[in-house]
């Protein structure tokens, strides 16, 4: 069975934005990044994802990390991850 990268980061950066608060502005940052997975780009979607929550400090589920950076070790982009709170 083939992986799907883009769908799969797609769906974790999803889990992270959908229980932001609406109007919280990471979220709407969030909303790029999973479609910028969705059409394949899923490299420059979780860089940019972890970049957002770097700068939004927003924290992680232990899960949610587990996930970013199962897709981060997929594409060699491990210290993406660097900084990310992980709660």
């Amino acid at each position: 069975m083939e992986i799907d990268p883009a769908g799969l980061a797609a769906d974790a950066i999803a889990g992270i934005r959908d229980r932001l608060d609406l109007l919280d502005p990471a979220r709407g940052a969030l909303t790029s990044d999973v479609e910028a997975a969705r059409h394949g780009d899923p490299e420059f979607a979780i860089d940019d994802a972890c970049e957002v929550l770097r700068y939004f400090h927003v924290p992680v589920r232990l899960d949610e990390f587990q996930a970013l950076r199962s897709i981060a070790t997929h594409f060699a982009m491990e210290d993406s991850l660097e900084e990310i709170i992980v709660i």
